[in-house]
C-alpha cells in the first residue's frame, strides 16, 4: 500500500469543506471528517437539475410508448394518435413536441405495424386529419396519394405545405387566411379551391396548378409568378387587390376575365409586359373588369396603360349590375 503524507493543511482544507457545504462552523477530528461527510445533504441547485433531467426523461420516454402503442393500434384496426402533431421538416426529422394532439390517417396497405409506418414514411399518407389548425412548412410535402384535402378548422398553411402533391384535385379550407410561399406549387392536377378568407400569399403559392375559376375576396397582394401557367384558368375574381406582381397571371392561356372590384383606388400593376404574358388579356381577346369609376384611371396608369383597350365596367357585367355582383357569364 502507497503511504501518503497527510498534514495539517490538509485536515484543515477538508474540515473547511464540510463546513462550506453543511453551513456549520463545527471544527472536526480526523476520526469525525468520514461521517461529517457521509451526512452531508445534496445541495437544492443539483437536486433541482436532477429532477427536471428526470422529468425530461420521463417526457420524452412516455412520448415514445404513446406512439408505439398508437401504430400498434393501427395495426388492430385503429387510428393512429400520436401525443402531438406530427411535423414534417426540411431535413426529413419528425418532431411531436410542438402541437396538441392530432390524428393522422395513414392509408390501409397491410395488416401490420411495418407496413402502416411504412406508408407514412413513404409518401403514401392519403388523408389528413380535419381537426388540424395549421399545415406547417414542408407538412404534406410530395405526397402524392393525397386527393381531395378538407381543413375547416386549419387557418395557416406553410412554405412548400403541398408541393408536389400531384394528385390533389380538390381543397376546402374554408379559414385560411395565410398560405406560405410555394404553398401549392405543382399541384397539377388541383382545380378547385374554397378558401375565401385568404388575405396574403407567398410567391409561387398555385404556380403550374389546374385551377378553373377562383374567387378571392380579401386577399391584399397577388404574388409574383402566383397563378402561373394554370392553362385552365378562365376567371380570377379580387375584391380588395392592391398589387399584381411579375408574372402572376403569365401563361394563363384560357384567362378571358380578371376582376378588380377595389374602390377608391386602383390596383398597381408591378411589372409592364409579363404580368398577362400569354394570356387572352394580352392577345387582346381577355378583359379586365374594374369599377366604372376607375376604368380611364386604369387605362393611363403606369403598366397598365399596355393593356388600355381591355378594360369594361364591372357594373355592365355583373347579373345586379352592382360591383360585388355576380359575373353575368352570358356576358363576358
Amino acid at each position: 500500500m502507497t503511504k501518503v503524507l497527510v498534514t495539517d493543511t490538509h485536515l484543515n482544507n477538508i474540515g473547511t469543506a464540510i463546513r462550506s457545504r453543511n453551513g456549520s462552523t463545527t471544527k472536526y477530528k480526523p476520526s469525525e471528517m468520514a461521517t461529517a461527510i457521509n451526512n452531508l445533504s445534496m445541495s437544492e441547485d443539483l437536486s433541482s437539475e436532477l429532477t427536471t433531467q428526470d422529468t425530461l426523461i420521463s417526457t420524452q420516454e412516455t412520448a415514445i410508448d404513446n406512439i408505439i402503442s398508437a401504430l400498434e393500434g393501427k395495426a388492430a384496426g385503429g387510428g393512429i394518435t400520436p401525443s402531438g402533431t406530427l411535423e414534417i421538416t426540411e431535413n426529413g426529422t419528425y418532431d411531436v413536441t410542438n402541437y396538441a394532439s392530432t390524428n393522422v390517417n395513414v392509408a390501409s396497405s397491410g395488416g401490420d405495424v411495418e407496413n402502416h409506418l411504412d406508408d407514412f414514411l413513404t409518401n403514401t399518407l392519403n388523408a389528413i386529419d380535419s381537426d388540424v389548425t395549421k399545415i406547417v412548412s414542408y407538412g404534406s410535402y410530395g405526397r402524392t396519394a393525397l386527393n381531395t384535402v378538407n381543413l375547416p378548422k386549419c387557418t395557416d398553411i406553410g412554405s412548400y405545405a403541398f408541393r408536389g402533391c400531384s394528385g390533389i384535385t380538390n381543397v376546402d379550407a374554408p379559414l385560411v387566411t395565410n398560405i406560405a410561399t410555394y404553398g401549392f406549387y405543382g399541384c397539377s392536377k388541383l382545380a378547385n379551391i374554397n378558401m375565401p378568407n385568404v388575405s396574403s400569399t407567398g410567391t409561387y403559392t398555385f404556380y403550374k396548378c389546374d385551377l378553373r375559376n377562383i374567387n378571392f375576396p380579401y386577399l391584399t397582394g397577388i404574388s409574383q409568378n402566383a397563378f402561373y401557367q394554370n392553362e385552365n384558368l378562365q376567371i380570377a375574381d379580387f375584391g380588395v387587390a392592391n398589387k399584381i406582381n411579375q408574372a402572376a397571371f403569365a401563361n394563363c392561356d384560357s384567362l378571358v376575365a380578371l376582376v378588380l372590384r377595389r374602390t377608391g383606388s386602383i390596383c398597381t400593376l408591378g411589372v409592364a409586359t409579363n404580368g398577362f404574358s400569354g394570356t387572352p388579356i394580352a392577345e387582346g381577346t381577355g378583359y379586365v373588369y374594374v369599377p366604372r369609376d376607375l376604368v380611364d384611371t386604369y387605362k393611363t396608369a403606369t403598366n397598365w396603360v399596355n393593356y388600355a383597350t381591355q378594360f369594361r365596367a364591372l357594373e355592365d357585367y355583373t347579373i345586379d349590375g352592382t360591383i360585388t355582383g355576380e359575373l353575368d357569364p352570358n356576358k363576358i
